[in-house]
């Protein structure tokens, strides 16, 4: 956050222009632009606009800004190898596919959806479906399998692959930017690979508020951020009560439905009181939208991912980009048919009463699959004298 002289205001075709001191919020990944002291510089972007009695407004930015006049920012949030990676997709991906569907497979691939169009963004936001260009675990899990079995495929030591999967990490982090989801996922994929060559693996639950904490301790600020607290609670959900729904659910659908059915319904139930306090609404149909894409999701990811890698080889890089945008416009494609669906948003509000029942809906869900969780018999183990043993 920081205090800027807002200079004009276009709102809908008109312009108001004046001088008037304003609180301007950004996320890390614009925060570059407003390190550097000293200068004069005028900046475009779209914000949210959050009046105030005091007069004292504040301003959320809702795309990257640009400069407009004086000199650009020295402060480069990616090294010159990632830009040039970046920039190359993006152009590929304009070249090839329609730029919504182009937007949808650099944001899957690594988090850059800032030339979708801002219709399509609401329709992800109304839909549930945002949560797809923003880099999380499956991308870092992704790219710690390529490295995994590319080691394995040359013939490394199971050690030296585990490495090896840890530096595609680090890489990618370097290629997304150090976002405050992509850090969470990063370090709980680098302390899952050193568990393992310690031969402590199987303890997902425990990196995560090892990450969690360790984060928090390097950069107190976090504990503000949104997106890092979507990411742990949606993390946490999956980890603590996915397994439990998905088997509940196995009982009545297949278990590719089951999967998908349980991981939506976990992360929307413990996300949904921070989200009624950001936005005031609900989606009505999130759930729903997402099971529907589940299948498209891995294929975008995986494919648009390695459109990204091969960059350097031109032939393959275009094959791949297209492959990606195949599967890519259907969940274009879903987030605006749910959009257009009646009663596709619950207007919530952002009152305490509001937050307060988002958080009691949360709560009673999680209760009850806990409770149906645990319903299940318990198998008893007998010894040699009738004794009964847990």
């Amino acid at each position: 956050m920081t205090d800027v002289d807002l200079r004009r205001i276009d709102a809908g075709g008109e312009i108001s222009e004046g001088s008037l001191p304003t609180e301007v919020w950004w996320s890390d990944r614009e925060s570059y632009h407003f390190l550097e002291e000293g200068g004069h510089r005028d900046y475009v972007a779209i914000a949210k606009f959050d009046p105030s009695s005091d007069g004292h407004p504040a301003l959320r930015l809702v795309s990257q800004p640009i400069v407009v006049s004086g000199e650009s920012s020295e402060h480069e949030p990616f090294p010159p190898w990632a830009r040039a990676i970046r920039e190359d997709t993006v152009n590929r991906a304009e070249k090839l596919l329609d730029r919504d569907v182009g937007a949808l497979v650099t944001g899957m691939s690594y988090g850059d959806d800032s030339r979708m169009t801002p219709d399509t963004k609401e329709a992800f936001k109304t839909s549930g479906l945002t949560h797809l260009t923003a880099v999380s675990g499956s991308n870092v899990a992704l790219v710690t399998l390529l490295g995994l079995r590319a080691a394995r495929w040359a013939g490394s030591p199971r050690t030296v692959s585990l490495l090896l999967g840890i530096a595609a990490v680090v890489g990618y982090v370097y290629l997304v930017g150090p976002d405050s989801s992509v850090l969470r996922a990063s370090w709980m994929g680098v302390l899952g690979c050193w568990g393992m060559i310690l031969g402590r693996g199987g303890f997902a639950l425990s990196w995560l508020w090892v990450t969690v904490v360790g984060l928090l301790i390097a950069d107190p600020r976090l504990s503000h951020d949104v997106g890092f607290t979507l990411s742990v609670l949606a993390t946490a959900g999956i980890l603590c009560q996915g397994k439990a729904l998905r088997d509940m659910c196995e009982r009545f659908c297949p278990v590719v439905l089951a999967e998908a059915v349980s991981m939506s319904t976990i992360a929307t139930v413990w996300c949904a009181p921070v989200i009624t306090a950001i936005s005031g609404v609900w989606g009505t149909y999130t759930i729903p939208a997402n099971v529907v894409v589940t299948p498209l999701v891995p294929v975008v990811t995986l494919v648009g991912l390695a459109a990204t890698l091969m960059a350097p080889f031109p032939f393959f890089a275009d094959a791949l980009t297209v492959c990606a945008g195949w599967s890519a416009s259907p969940i274009v494609g879903v987030a605006h048919g749910v959009t257009a669906l009646p009663w596709s948003v619950l207007e919530m509000g952002q009152s305490p009463w509001a937050i307060i029942g988002a958080c009691s809906v949360s709560l009673v869900a999680a209760m009850t699959i806990f409770r149906w969780s645990t319903t299940a018999p318990t198998r008893l183990a007998t010894t040699g004298k009738g004794e009964k043993e847990p």
